[in-house]
């Protein structure tokens, strides 16, 4: 499997045209709606996402006030994606390459930069002449690119001494 910008472009803009009775329910259809993306991705040695951390962009989304600026909620959503990777972990069912059977972990051990992230957000956000479309489009990418930048790392076990092997990359 792989990350599909494009379903993740369709479902945003699905999102953003559903009216909604709270800001809670808001934060909840978003993070549904990456986690559902997410579930595509793969480790580098072709392992599949196994726990995150639930919740957190929900909690993002529930801390944003119409007070804020677009500077400010990007910065608190891009932590709450933050937050949703750190420590998170893949199956433990391919050893990676020149490991064999049977794989010893698979955590993300660099998580977005969530001012890297915020960034790309205030961009999107501090425009307010552009249709759904656009606005979906730019989102995807900015989602797209910040969750290709997670970096697993998946240790393996070798047939002869130091016995274990780490093996380092970004998600797909």
């Amino acid at each position: 499997m792989a990350l599909n910008k494009t379903t993740l472009q369709s479902d945003l803009k699905t999102w953003m045209q559903t009216p909604r009775s709270s800001q809670l329910q808001a934060g909840q259809d978003l993070e549904t709606l990456y986690h559902n993306y997410v579930l595509g991705a793969v480790d580098i040695s072709g392992d599949s996402v196994n726990t995150v951390i639930t919740d957190s962009i929900v909690n993002a989304i529930i801390r944003l006030t119409l007070l804020e600026t677009y500077t400010t909620s990007a910065q608190k959503i891009a932590e709450g994606f933050t937050a949703y990777w750190t420590g998170a972990t893949f199956q433990l069912l391919y050893p990676p390459a020149g490991t064999i059977a049977p794989e010893i972990s698979a955590v993300v051990t660099t998580p977005p930069v969530a001012s890297i992230f915020a960034s790309s957000l205030i961009s999107i956000f501090s425009n307010l002449n552009i249709d759904t479309n656009t606005r979906a489009s730019q989102l995807a990418t900015a989602i797209d690119t910040m969750t290709k930048s997670v970096i697993v790392t998946c240790i393996g076990t070798l047939a002869n001494p130091p016995y274990s092997l780490a093996v380092t990359g970004p998600i797909s």
